[in-house]
This record gives C-alpha cells, structure tokens and sequence, in this order.
C-alpha cells in the first residue's frame, strides 16, 4: 500500500520516481503499514553542487540520515555545533528543532530512514536511544551503504502482504546501523558499564536479581542504574530485553529451533510468555518473524 500523503510533509524537494519521466537525483520509497496510520519510508538524495539549509526547522516524523558524500554542519537543540562528513549520521526527532547545512562542494549525497511519530516512539521504547546525542560517526560506511540499497529495493517493490517484512527489515537496518556506530555504544561508557554489559549477555538465559547483581559487584544499583540509562540510552531491565529478544531473531532466522524451543533457550517461563513479549516489541509474533525472513 503506497503511503501518498508522506510526499507532503515537509520535503519538497523529494519526488516519487515512478512520478516523473525525467531521471530525477531524488528518490522517495514510502509504505503505509496496513490500517494502522503507521508509515516507513527510505531514500537518497543527491544536492547536485546545491547547497541546502534547514534554519531551525520541526519535523512531524523521525528521520535518520547516512552522509555518503559531502560536508556540512548541524546545530542541535542546545545550540551545540556538530561538523558532518562522509559516515556521518544525525537524527532528526519529532518535535525536535534543530538546524542543518549541506555544503555544495563536494557534493553532497545522503540515505535516510525515515517514520511516523506514533512507530517512532514505539521503536524508542526498545531500540531506539533516548540520550540527548543526535549526530554520530559509523565505523563501516560501505557495509551500510549496502544494506540501505538492499532495503530500497526491497522497499521499492514491496506489495500490502510483503509489509510485515519490509518492517522487519527496517528494524534491522535501523539495529545494523546502531551496531556500526560505536558512538552509540562504548565510546561513551566507562569501564564498568562495559563490564556489566558482558556480565549481562551471560546470564540472557536466566532470571537475574539486577539489584542484587549490583551489590555483589560493589555497585549502587540506584545510581548505577541511572548512570547506564544515561549513557547507554537503555534501562538495565530494557537491555536485558533487547539483548534477549536480539538473540531471539537470530534464532528465528538462522536455525530450525521451534518457537518453544526458543523461548526455553532463552529463560521464559512459557512460549506464551515469549511470543507476548517478542510480540509488544515487534508488533509481529516470533512466527511471523520467521516467516517474513524465508
């Protein structure tokens, strides 16, 4: 189902393809998610030698941006000056102003994810970081580069029963992204956050104590706890969840386990209680997941 009205918010200077008979340097793919108002969208656009500025602009919906090439700037809400390049990615949240400037040599080029308010908060409740950073440097350009061009593809020829897969995939990107972006992750946590995190991985298949955990490592769970949202953008309970639910996917992707095989490898008490918490997450069940991945 072609998501018509996303080609009116805001971006004037993206046009649909299949819309126009020229060879157009700005491509648009957007798709609404059956009857839930929810819509995913991805594109690249390419200045020309054109500068363009953004001077302290809203966005309605969330917008993730990959500089391929060219340079430029970005002040964030605060004010804060943030120089951008090649593997530069920066955020523009919902209701969030900020200001941007696309430098006309080198030409610049970009990717970008882009959704709803409604589904962006969804994916902050889990995958999403909630830390005040908007701007980061990936350590793998190429590889992401790649994918985004599989996601438009596929995007691109997506059908209304192909949906629950084009969102599994834009969950992907957007995780595979975050992966290859070491800003989101250890570069801003000290010593102990990266220990506990290891702990943490090791004990996904267990019912675990976090408080307790803490006192037994010498931490004070209530300040500890504050400190690894803040810098991780995830509570401890909520990465412990991701984690788990991450090695879920993979299951469910690479091998033949059924579903309550699944669920018992990974400490649940119940395939019911898996399937309902894998389902909260996603908006998918662990089956459909694994059926949008064959």
């Amino acid at each position: 189902m072609e998501n018509r009205h996303k080609y009116q918010i805001k971006v004037p200077f993206i046009e649909p393809l299949e819309s126009s008979s020229k060879t157009t340097a700005s491509v648009n793919y957007s798709k609404a998610l059956g009857n839930s108002g929810s819509w995913i969208g991805c594109g690249y656009i390419d200045r020309e030698g054109k500068t363009k500025k953004h001077i302290n602009v809203t966005f309605p919906y969330f917008s993730l941006v990959l500089v391929i090439e060219g340079k430029g700037t970005y002040v964030d809400s605060q004010e804060q000056l943030h120089h951008l390049k090649k593997g530069s990615v920066f955020l523009r949240k919902p209701e969030y102003k900020h200001s941007s400037h696309c430098e006309s040599q080198p030409s610049w080029k970009e990717y970008y994810l882009d959704c709803d308010l409604n589904l962006y908060k969804h994916l902050s409740s889990f995958l999403l970081p909630d830390n005040k950073k908007v701007v980061y440097q990936t350590s793998c350009p190429l590889e992401i580069i790649d994918n985004f061009t599989s996601f438009m593809e596929f995007i691109k020829k997506a059908s209304e029963v192909d949906m629950p897969s084009v969102y599994i995939k834009f969950i992907e990107l957007l995780n595979s992204i975050f992966n290859k972006t070491p800003a989101f992750h250890a570069q801003y946590e000290n010593e102990s956050i990266n220990q506990v995190k290891l702990d943490l991985d090791k004990f996904l298949n267990q019912r675990i104590d976090l408080k307790s955990y803490c006192e037994s490592n010498l931490l004070n769970y209530e300040v500890f706890r504050k400190e690894f949202k803040e810098q991780t953008g995830l509570s401890l309970m909520n990465y412990m969840v991701r984690r788990r639910l991450d090695k879920a996917c993979t299951l469910l992707r690479t091998t033949n386990l059924r579903v309550l095989e699944i669920s018992n490898e990974l400490g649940y008490s119940s395939q019911y209680e898996f399937s309902k918490q894998f389902k909260r997450y996603f908006h998918l069940s662990p089956k459909q997941y694994r059926v949008g991945n064959e």
